[in-house]
């Protein structure tokens, strides 16, 4: 990053967080802190006034110079861009770094003396991505924007490596993994691509058309995860202490929950995507007996002998 734009930062940091010591400045900005003091010097010279306090709880300060206009952005607003930045980092997320930065420039617009801590912390799987992965990801979002064709090498589970020509439509998340939905030439429909699968892509000079009768909340009704194959009309049966960790989510919006006398629950919904809610009912282990359908019923006492031979 520039000098330019590390006093700039700089700016934005002690406007934003108020009170900063000098590693910490130092931290954010990726430099030492040196170059931190160096950096005040300058701002000072070019009449920017850094304020600077000694002891436990000194450090710089900065007032005045609101160069950036005021965005009236209220305090309900704010705290919610905040609590989404906390949950963000404790995520993982992995433009956190970026998000971060746009935050401290929209908190300088906070009036309020009140910095209340909130804490977060949310214990899940990550991808494993690396920076040629935000790169990737970074490019194919060019692409979306401005409806160019991508040629990809694509890693399928099931095929394995094969060359794909697709119009990306949106990227979504997904238990921490990063998907494409986009048309697939090859197979003529839409289709999922997970990002961290592509082994190779260029982004073509020539457009595409976007479907008019795509819409992503359609695509994505009623379906379980991130898989599409085959409908099913489910009927559980699922006991306690299951039956009330189950009851706490809406896993699709169809979703039908009875009670019984002795705490189990009868769940009964409509759902596409076969592959993930066989895997969601044996996570259950003996806390879910399947009702219907038959060949549901099947599927999990399949792949339970499977698992019983392992042993």
């Amino acid at each position: 990053m520039s000098k330019f734009s590390n006093l700039l930062d700089m700016i934005i940091l002690l406007k934003s967080r108020g009170k900063m010591k000098c590693k910490d400045i130092a931290e954010e900005l990726e430099v030492d802190e040196r170059q931190v003091r160096k950096y005040k010097q300058d701002l000072e010279l070019a009449g920017v006034n850094i304020n600077s306090t000694s002891g436990i709880d000194g450090g710089y300060s900065i007032n005045g110079y609101d160069y950036l206009l005021n965005m009236n952005i209220s305090e309900e607003e704010l705290s919610v861009l905040n609590l989404a930045n906390i949950q963000l980092k404790s995520m993982g997320f992995f433009y956190y770094k970026e998000f971060n930065r746009l935050m401290d420039k929209i908190n300088i617009f906070n009036k309020s003396n009140d910095n209340v801590i909130v804490q977060y912390f949310e214990k899940s799987a990550k991808e494993n991505m690396d920076d040629k992965n935000k790169k990737k990801t970074l490019d194919i979002n060019y692409a979306i924007i401005t409806r160019r064709k991508v040629h990809i090498e694509y890693f399928s589970l099931s095929s394995g490596l094969g060359d794909r020509v697709i119009h990306p439509y949106v990227i979504i998340s997904y238990k921490g993994a990063l998907y494409i939905i986009a048309f697939c030439e090859k197979r003529n429909e839409i289709r999922d691509f997970k990002i961290s699968r592509i082994k190779k892509y260029s982004i073509f000079d020539f457009k595409f058309k976007l479907d008019k009768n795509f819409d992503l909340k359609k695509y994505m009704k009623d379906s379980f995860g991130i898989y599409r194959d085959d409908r099913l009309n489910v009927k559980l049966r699922i006991y306690k202490p299951m039956s009330y960790i189950i009851s706490e989510k809406i896993w699709v919006e169809n979703q039908k929950i009875t009670w019984n006398d002795d705490e189990s629950i009868i769940f009964e919904a409509s759902m596409t995507g076969k592959t993930e809610i066989v895997s969601w009912i044996l996570s259950m282990g003996s806390s879910v007996k399947v009702k219907d359908p038959p060949e549901l019923k099947k599927i999990i006492k399949e792949e339970i002998d499977k698992v019983r031979n392992y042993y």
